[in-house]
């Protein structure tokens, strides 16, 4: 159960290559911070995600592929695979731009099948 206020986001990792689940890989949820007066077709060229290793809610792909987060801060997060110190990369867009995803208040949702290029 969602607590009050807060979201919840699933998910299914794959490789972009194989289309083979993405087992056991960390995923983040870097925040994404946007200027007041920024529409929602906008925040993709102008705003920015930051990665907080210490704050940014985290966990792991089951070994296939799935992962969820529950009782996350209802806001805007990209998709992060990997070891920011490593390995990593980003789920984006058609643009190669990161995707931003809506965790809306009191409510999940769900980001489908991601193809990552990872590892």
């Amino acid at each position: 159960e969602i607590e009050a206020g807060k979201s919840a986001v699933v998910g299914h990792v794959v490789s972009l290559e194989t289309g083979q689940p993405i087992a056991n890989a960390i995923i983040r949820l870097p925040e994404v911070y946007c200027p007041e007066d920024v529409k929602p077709e906008e925040k993709e060229t102008k705003c920015f995600w930051a990665l907080d290793d210490a704050f940014s809610p985290s966990t792991f792909s089951e070994q296939d592929g799935y992962f969820e987060f529950l009782n996350v801060e209802a806001r805007d997060y990209v998709l992060f695979v990997g070891d920011i110190a490593g390995n990593y990369n980003l789920s984006v867009g058609e643009k190669e731009k990161p995707v931003i995803y809506t965790a809306p208040a009191d409510q999940g949702v769900n980001l489908g099948t991601l193809p990552i290029g990872y590892p």
